[in-house]
């Protein structure tokens, strides 16, 4: 979901934090649920000094770098015919942290069913929480919005072969097998409507772990938390925040994930057009005229005219702020070049695609 028109609850905003920000339930579109998201408002004195903590940076032409805590954590070049992306995982050790690992008062305090409306707003409440007061979230002043998302509701690659009734639930099964066992260094194709993939931050933990073990025997019994993603404009790819674990185990046991999508987002005001108004209306009235008070057009068709031509609700468009890079493309070629694996010759470099890549 790139943007749109979401309703959202008249009355009072509430405070999340003991600093002023602000947040609002939206309110459900059809056929999504009876809860979408938190909207929230953040100020600059919510957030901790140096926020945010987590950065996109890009130079032209096509570089990109996220940060945490001021070190390289992902490159990527697009390429010039936008055909997709190479992207560069920097090696790590242990997790990068963007909120605190999950402890088991965490757990706890959701007491709501899994999967439930207040289950999913006590998970988007936690986690908007962790991330306003952490040192390396990507928060920065402004408007952004914490939406629920099942494993089927994001975009996923086709599972040919498998019958439509069984697609839903092993589509993103794959997608996130895919996401955690990529290569390090790697070609993302944008296909025909972009990518929508899902970008890990870190190398996967052994199957055999104990945080993997753990998950597994909640992945199984259905009370898994959500991982938190990142959508980042730019690449067309969710950043997985936190929950590497949580999708292994997952993936593990065959069991469709649930995910909270953090988006930055911007209100674009719309204005409607009066001479289009006065149109339509007359248009309307003269058509019921000529047919002797009969509708040549139907309710619902005359509503939804009427609706496209007076509907002032502003556009909720989602776009991710890019921060300027540090030297440049200059500087992007010359620390990828320095990475282990990348040649002269590589792709990357280039942004081109590989020999015979599908795009």
């Amino acid at each position: 979901m790139r943007g749109g028109r979401p309703r959202r609850l008249l009355g009072d905003a509430h405070a999340l934090s003991p600093g002023r920000m602000r947040w609002r339930d939206f309110l459900p579109a059809p056929g999504v649920g009876p809860w979408q998201g938190l909207e929230l408002e953040v100020l600059r004195d919510d957030l901790p000094a140096g926020a945010p903590g987590l950065r996109v940076e890009a130079a032209r032409p096509g570089r990109v770098r996220i940060t945490c805590g001021g070190t390289p954590a992902i490159w990527a070049h697009i390429d010039p015919s936008h055909r997709g992306l190479w992207r560069l995982i920097a090696p790590h050790a242990g997790s990068w942290e963007v909120v605190p690992p999950l402890r088991a008062s965490d757990l706890a305090a959701i007491e709501a069913l899994p999967g439930s409306e207040a289950w999913w707003k006590a998970w988007a409440r936690h986690l908007a929480r962790a991330l306003v007061s952490s040192p390396r979230g990507p928060l920065y002043p402004g408007p952004w919005a914490i939406t629920a998302a099942r494993s089927v509701d994001l975009p996923g690659r086709p599972v040919p072969g498998l019958p439509a009734a069984d697609r839903s639930r092993l589509e993103w099964v794959e997608a996130v097998r895919e996401g955690l066992d990529a290569p390090t260094l790697d070609w993302e194709p944008w296909w025909l409507s972009g990518s929508g993939g899902l970008l890990r931050m870190r190398d996967p933990s052994a199957a055999d772990a104990g945080r993997v073990r753990a998950w597994r025997k909640r992945a199984r019994d259905g009370t898994l938390p959500p991982a938190l993603v990142l959508w980042v404009s730019g690449l067309d790819m969710f950043l997985l925040l936190d929950g590497h674990d949580r999708l292994q185990a997952a993936a593990q046991e065959g069991v469709p994930p649930r995910f909270l999508v953090l988006r930055a987002v911007r209100w674009v005001p719309e204005r409607p057009d009066p001479e289009r108004q006065r149109a339509i209306v007359e248009g309307i009235e003269r058509q019921r005229r000529l047919a002797g008070g009969a509708r040549l057009l139907t309710t619902d068709k005359e509503n939804q005219l009427l609706v496209e031509a007076f509907d002032d609700r502003p556009w909720l468009v989602f776009a991710t702020r890019a921060y300027p890079l540090p030297g440049g493309a200059a500087a992007w070629d010359e620390e990828v070049g320095a990475q282990p694996g990348v040649t002269p010759e590589h792709g990357i470099l280039s942004g081109e695609p590989p020999s015979g890549a599908r795009s």
